[in-house]
């Protein structure tokens, strides 16, 4: 590990100007403490500090694409740069994202997004993976996970979808007990971390981090500590 740091400093070496590097993400979700170490660790070997600022979903990817004030979004699934292209995905997968159907009902059939076509939805303002997903159903949108449950729990929508990760958060306590998570996943997207096109200079360096950091196990190691404290 200590070689291959060794290289990485020779190839960017930390007389490089410290910077502060702010990216958003969607406020509370769960995956925000993981991603957070990875990429304050990969800016840290570039001599670059990160902050993280949480907001709703539709305002975190619009003020990362327009790079009004951050640069870029800390983490997010796959694909939102065909809608968002001043974002540029890193591409090294931090996890993939597994997202389900909750709802008061358990016996509906989960066979992709086309099995909840027949019934009412609803979703989370500015999420691309449901945005994408429920195309054609004119889903009801809120802008928190709370706001979703409540929906659900009154039966103004017939089902949720949301990260599972995020599912099994807001699903704890005595008043979700006859809510269920259904399976399989409607959709499992890979996650990655998405630096703003102005940054055109660094996106190759922390490409290079981030793979060597992969290499050595950090992330995965990160990952299964995540995971350990969200069981």
């Amino acid at each position: 590990m200590k070689s291959a740091t060794l290289c990485l400093l020779i190839l960017f070496p930390l007389s490089l100007s410290a910077d502060e590097f702010t990216f958003s993400a969607i406020k509370n979700a769960s995956f925000i403490g993981y991603a957070s170490e990875v990429l304050v660790e990969a800016y840290g070997r570039l001599g670059h500090t990160v902050k993280v600022l949480e907001l709703p979903a539709a305002r975190s990817i619009f003020i990362s694409n327009e790079g009004a004030g951050v640069d870029g979004e800390l983490f997010r699934v796959s694909g939102i740069e065909t809608k968002f292209q001043n974002l540029v995905p890193i591409p090294v997968t931090l996890s993939f994202s597994d997202w389900v159907v909750v709802s008061k009902s358990n016996t509906i059939k989960i066979e992709g997004w086309h099995s909840i076509k027949s019934f009412v939805v609803g979703t989370r303002l500015g999420v691309v993976t449901t945005d994408i997903g429920t195309k054609g159903m004119e889903p009801t949108k809120v802008n928190t996970n709370k706001q979703l449950l409540k929906m659900l729990l009154s039966d103004r929508v017939d089902l949720i979808v949301l990260s599972k990760n995020n599912a099994l958060k807001h699903t704890q306590g005595i008043e979700h007990k006859n809510l269920h998570i259904l399976q399989p996943p409607i959709q499992s997207v890979p996650v990655y971390h998405f630096v703003h096109k102005k940054h055109a200079r660094l996106i190759p360096k922390i490409t290079t981090i981030l793979k060597a950091m992969q290499q050595q196990g950090f992330i995965s190691d990160a990952y299964s500590r995540y995971q350990k404290r969200h069981r």
